[in-house]
């Protein structure tokens, strides 16, 4: 059972002493300095942070030697986790709380993070935030967050206003999704992907205990909503006709052809069709792809059709590129191959849709790839279960991928119930 302190003077008759964490292996390599209370014998250790050699330890003095490089900085630092060491355990005593280990570590802890967020902007906090996530998300979803920032910043700028923590609330969004539709004339899927962004930072800062402000737990789709359209996909001609048409005059778009034919035909995020097309050995096990997906983390199996098995094993066949060099490549190839039907692309602004019309060619991206591969298996044929199990995605996302033609739903319906009740329609003349 932890031992509990109520003491003020027990307390200050305490002291905190600095201890160097040496390194048994290695005596030159710089080592962690901790902080050590001891209060009745009971002792807690905090680390600081700082660290320093062995050589420019003053074990008598507990401080960093004077002769050692940015040696006031590093004292100083020590010299402030002292005193936030011994705030915590005043402020404890102020409130009449039991003082134990667990209590005071979380009551320094507390008055530490206090410290660092009264000192940072919230910018610094942001960035900091997707410093973090590059080690954890995708290159895409984190450049994703630097946009959400920059519009941030653009709307701080414009009203004239300090953003904080505390200023984060469902009305502040609301007035910066209007901002945006009005002043930046974003759709509302693009502003959607902001405040989504938003809400996940926020709740960051929540659990790194920078803030106690959750109102934005409350914010939902329904302040920003998306008008989910009829998607662009290709038909199997349309496929067939990009497949076949001849880039080799132009590498790069030959390149970004292959890429997308394959993402075609095996169902794949860009994100994971990259890694394939980067190491083709690893992944391919025989006629089949073997894969965790990079968003889901989720183990897929995907049998390779005859025109994914001549894409991998033609030579350089497909390279890695990124997403955007790669949506537009595939337009101009998609345009060579006499793409040019003209379909509606809609955008929602607000609450007004607005349509237009282009060529084929045109809206033509790596999303559409996969919305072909799902629209092409389900018009085949194959269960929805079994897309689902290659793409490793959940019934709502194949749902919203697929999209049928007239000739595809009445092609379908007539294959498997073309002889229902045949003898019901009485005698054929």
């Amino acid at each position: 059972m932890e031992k509990q302190y109520h003491s003020r003077e027990h307390a200050l008759r305490s002291t905190v002493r600095f201890a160097l964490r040496r390194d048994r292996r290695d005596n030159k390599r710089p080592a962690a300095i901790y902080a050590r209370f001891r209060v009745f014998g009971d002792e807690l250790a905090i680390p600081t942070g700082v660290t320093a050699r062995p050589d420019e330890w003053d074990n008598k003095r507990r401080r960093i030697k004077p002769s050692s490089l940015h040696a006031v900085e590093r004292n100083d630092l020590l010299a402030r986790v002292e005193r936030r060491i011994l705030e915590a355990v005043l402020s404890l005593q102020r409130e009449e709380a039991q003082i134990t280990k667990v209590s005071l570590r979380d009551r320094y802890e507390s008055l530490r993070v206090q410290h660092i967020a009264t000192k940072r902007t919230f910018f610094d906090l942001f960035d900091t935030w997707r410093e973090e996530c590059r080690e954890t998300k995708e290159r895409r979803t984190v450049l994703g967050y630097g946009t959400t920032r920059e519009h941030l910043s653009k709307y701080a700028t414009r009203r004239g206003i300090t953003l904080s923590l505390g200023a984060i609330t469902p009305e502040f969004v609301k007035a910066w999704v209007n901002d945006m539709l009005r002043v930046d004339q974003l759709q509302n899927p693009t502003i959607w992907k902001d405040v989504k962004n938003l809400k996940v930072f926020m709740g960051w800062a929540v659990e790194k205990n920078y803030t106690d402000n959750r109102s934005l737990d409350t914010v939902t789709s329904k302040m920003v909503p998306t008008h989910k359209g009829v998607g662009v996909r290709l038909t199997e001609a349309d496929l067939e006709a990009l497949a076949t048409v001849d880039l080799s005059d132009d590498p790069k778009v030959d390149n970004a052809r292959n890429l997308f034919v394959l993402q075609s035909v095996i169902g794949m995020r860009f994100s994971d069709l990259t890694r394939i097309a980067e190491h083709p050995a690893q992944y391919r096990h025989g006629n089949q792809l073997l894969i965790r997906t990079k968003k889901v983390k989720k183990p897929v199996m995907i049998p390779l059709l005859p025109v994914a098995l001549r894409i991998l094993e033609r030579t350089d066949a497909v390279r890695p590129i990124s997403n955007q060099k790669m949506n537009a490549y595939i337009k101009i190839a998609a345009k060579r191959a006499g793409l040019t039907n003209p379909v509606v692309l809609e955008e929602t602004r607000g609450i007004e849709i607005i349509e237009k019309v282009v060529p084929k060619w045109e809206a033509v991206t790596t999303h559409v790839a996969k919305r072909t591969f799902m629209s092409l298996a389900i018009a085949k044929g194959v269960s929805v279960e079994v897309v689902m199990a290659i793409t490793g995605n959940t019934r709502a996302t194949v749902d919203r991928y697929i999209t049928l033609t007239e000739e595809e739903v009445e092609t379908g319906l007539k294959s498997k119930l073309g002889g229902m009740l045949i003898s019901a329609g009485g005698k054929q003349e």
